[in-house]
């Protein structure tokens, strides 16, 4: 049977992990998302994180490898990163607080990271990067994309409406290319695709759909009895 989990607001497949996969993280933020993985499966987890006090913070080891620089839908380019207080940072200037912090990073996109990384298959991807996944993913080879057994994304539609017909283009685009999409949220701040040869038929999406809402109606009830419990933990 497939299980579903979330981690830090990201919902997949855990089922398709093992000590032997590859998953690629995009926004680590403090790390929390790629330690829950290593701790779990013993993954080898590879990322990005472009804000430098949250990149210097991070501890690596033989399981998890992060560059400081931004995932973008150009190679090599020098990217104005806005930095709020709270240390969300966005390429996108729209998503910035008046008195947000300005930080210059490298961009790279996601086939030249996989490549300097000698990437070929991954078995999952997270994209938490405030905007930036749209141009991203929207410039993305197919063949890159291919490489991809399942994408866990964050859109920002409900922080910037504007991006919601792009984000559109982009379903149509992983559909196009086989992907099954799931999303388990409002707008598409928790959105799911799987790649055609993982063989997910519509009773498995029937399945995980159930896992959605049996989960969403769990969390509601923790949090009513125990607002400081850990929610998103497996």
């Amino acid at each position: 049977m497939l299980r579903v989990v979330r981690v830090e607001g990201h919902s997949f497949v855990s089922t398709y992990l093992n000590r032997d996969s590859v998953v690629l993280d995009f926004g680590m933020n403090r790390g929390d998302f790629a330690s829950e993985l290593v701790k779990r499966c013993g993954c080898r987890v590879i990322g990005l994180e472009p804000v430098p006090v949250l990149f210097d913070a991070l501890a690596t080891s033989r399981h998890i490898t992060v560059e400081q620089r931004a995932l973008t839908g150009r190679d090599d380019i020098e990217a104005l990163l806005h930095v709020n207080a709270d240390k969300a940072a966005s390429l996108v200037g729209s998503f910035a607080a008046p008195d947000s912090d300005m930080a210059v990073v490298r961009g790279v996109t996601l086939e030249r990271f996989m490549s300097d990384h000698g990437v070929q298959r991954a078995d999952l991807a997270k994209f938490d990067v405030e905007g930036a996944e749209v141009e991203a993913l929207e410039r993305a080879p197919d063949e890159v994309l291919l490489q991809l057994r399942q994408l866990t994304v964050e859109f920002h539609d409900f922080v910037d409406p504007s991006l919601r017909p792009r984000i559109m283009d982009i379903h149509r685009k992983m559909e196009r290319l086989g992907f099954r999409r799931i999303n388990f949220s409002v707008s598409d701040y928790d959105v799911l695709y799987l790649h055609a040869e993982l063989g997910v038929r519509g009773r498995d999406v029937a399945v995980i759909t159930a896992q959605k809402f049996w989960r969403g109606a769990r969390r509601r009830l923790m949090a009513k009895l125990d607002p400081a419990a850990d929610k998103d933990r497996w």
